[in-house]
């Protein structure tokens, strides 16, 4: 079972290292799905790095956002 605060805190860490690659923090459209695939309002020409494989869901089921 997944922590909360550990989720988040991992999560915190991968946009920070989206926002370290693509010099901005994934849009509210793009959400945490940016962590996983490439946002298409990022274009091709930013650097991007895939850096988680999926968004697992909180200890209630529920996707984070």
């Amino acid at each position: 079972m997944h922590r909360p605060a550990t989720d988040i805190m991992s999560f915190e860490a991968h946009i920070l290292q989206y926002r370290n690659t693509t010099g901005k923090i994934p849009s509210e459209k793009a959400g945490l799905q940016a962590l996983v695939e490439r946002p298409k309002e990022l274009g091709e020409s930013k650097t991007w790095n895939k850096s988680l494989n999926s968004i697992h869901y909180d200890p209630w089921g529920n996707p984070y956002q």
